[in-house]
């Protein structure tokens, strides 16, 4: 298997203001990438752990107590979760505000109607 950095599923952007556009560029291109590279040298192709799924290599690497294997292919795998996760809570977020500004702005508006029970 050769391990490839996955494209984030979002704009470096869109997790303003919790994490700036060149933190996640820099923790996605740089730092993830480093896992990938390193699980391609230590698990790619050559390896006894070639052609095998990220979660067999993972399980395999860990049964084996290959501990540079367990960190960077696992790591690769986590980030690559990660990615996805981080997409969705984004998204939550975002709902959750659109929410709370409906609310916002219904409150405004019964409060500034004549006779409001509000």
């Amino acid at each position: 298997m050769t391990f490839k950095l996955p494209p984030l599923p979002y704009a470096y952007a869109a997790l303003a203001p919790y994490m700036s556009a060149e933190t996640l560029q820099f923790y996605h291109d740089k730092h993830h990438q480093a896992y990938v590279d390193q699980a391609n040298n230590l698990a790619g192709d050559g390896s006894k752990y070639a052609g095998k799924s990220i979660e067999d290599i993972c399980k395999e690497a860990f049964a084996a107590k290959d501990q540079p294997v367990i960190n960077n292919v696992g790591q690769n795998f986590n980030h690559i979760h990660f990615w996805q996760w981080m997409g969705m809570a984004c998204n939550q977020g975002r709902q959750a505000h659109r929410h709370e500004d409906a609310q916002r702005r219904k409150s405004a508006d019964a409060r500034s109607q004549p006779n409001s029970r509000l």
